[in-house]
């Protein structure tokens, strides 16, 4: 090959070269972009999810004031009720002491009636005056006798007159009183009502308060949940770009700390943690055939034919594989969980699951903070969230 053509090729193969480079940093930037922007979007959707949370709590407290003032309305007009009931029956008891007033006074004036009358009766009945009887012999026992007569008529009828004016003047007492209670009633009644009206125009006010709450909550879910689709679709991004990495002529995706070197099952390789899309302290297991989140397969598979064991020691099942968890979580499974939740005591760590080399150990989209091997002759493994 002539000069000329040795440097052609060169240059060639330097062009080549740098358009890679120029690819891998565009790449990496956009890639850095995306796991910015989800990053924000969570945020977004969990301060909406707080502020919802806030109204359904305000809502909720709202709810239970309305309440109180619905069973203190009714509680109120049942005494209002009550009270109606009982300043009636007063009223008619007035009534009915009123008209036995009058007729103790029409007694009274009955009796006094009969003694001026009894009275008259008897002198006119002896023919003549006090005095002429008083002068007679013949007449004197007679007027003894009509004396003792009179008075004990004056008696019978001044003790009837006695007992009468004394029931009239207990029954004006009576009165008295019940229109004393009554009074009380209608000032009682008074103060029920004002007591009534004041909760009424307070469920009113707390009323059109809980509709503007449940309505703002409302506004604060919808825009909670499209920032989690909006996450949701940047993810899918994220996935889409981190899928399109290359495999190095050594098996690897991209550089990190131990990527390349080979593992023994059971060797230390980080520490469960809660980093990326993650709900808690856990470690996500997933199985790939492609590569590390590409071509998702059932862990228990391999975990069954001895090719892997679990990457903790103590753990428990928080999520199996192919549960379903969330559309928006999962956007290319349909919301089915493509791995296995696994969750072991706080700050656990994690060991390899089978002899290999690890291909990937960096930030990995939501997988936050992961860690990846290719077994053997067998399957990619990723671990996720790790510290």
């Amino acid at each position: 090959m002539s000069k000329r053509g040795i440097k052609l090729l060169t240059f060639l193969s330097s062009l080549v070269l740098l358009l890679g480079m120029t690819f891998q940093v565009a790449n990496a930037a956009s890639l850095s972009d995306l796991l910015k922007q989800k990053e924000t979007l969570n945020q977004q959707a969990q301060k909406y999810d707080s502020a919802a949370q806030n109204k359904q709590s305000e809502a909720e407290r709202l709810s239970s004031q309305i309440n109180s003032l619905e069973s203190d309305i009714k509680e109120t007009e049942k005494r209002i009720e009550d009270t109606g009931t009982q300043i009636e029956q007063t009223g008619k008891a007035i009534e009915n002491l009123t008209t036995d007033i009058a007729v103790k006074t029409k007694e009274l004036e009955a009796l006094k009636v009969k003694l001026n009358s009894s009275i008259r009766e008897i002198y006119r009945a002896s023919g003549s005056s006090d005095y002429e009887m008083l002068l007679g012999s013949n007449n004197l026992s007679d007027l003894v006798n009509q004396s003792k007569y009179v008075q004990a008529i004056e008696m019978q009828v001044k003790t009837v007159h006695g007992k009468v004016q004394t029931a009239k003047a207990d029954l004006e007492k009576e009165k008295s009183e019940t229109e004393a209670k009554r009074a009380e009633l209608d000032q009682l009644r008074a103060q029920q009502e004002a007591h009534r009206n004041s909760a009424d125009y307070q469920k009113n006010q707390k009323d059109k308060l809980l509709g503007m709450t449940v309505e703002q909550k409302e506004a604060y879910t919808q825009e909670a949940q499209k920032a989690r689709q909006e996450a949701a679709r940047v993810e899918e991004q994220i996935r889409q770009a981190l899928a399109s990495l290359k495999k190095g002529a050594d098996g690897t995706f991209g550089s990190g700390p131990g990527v390349g070197s080979r593992v023994k099952r059971g060797d230390y390789v980080g520490t469960q943690g809660s980093t990326g899309f993650s709900t808690g302290d856990h470690v996500h297991f997933e199985v790939d055939t492609v590569q590390p989140g590409v071509g998702y397969t059932n862990p228990h598979t391999y975990l069954n034919n001895g090719t892997l064991s679990w990457p903790l020691k103590k753990f428990v099942i928080t999520q199996d594989y192919w549960e379903f968890w969330s559309p928006s979580a999962y956007p290319s499974t349909g919301g089915y969980h493509m791995g296995i939740d696994i969750a072991g005591p706080l700050g656990s760590p994690v060991f390899a699951p089978a002899d290999g080399m690890v291909v990937l150990n960096r930030y990995f989209g939501g997988y936050g903070n992961a860690w990846a091997m290719k077994v053997d002759d067998g399957p990619y493994v990723l671990l996720g969230h790790l510290r």
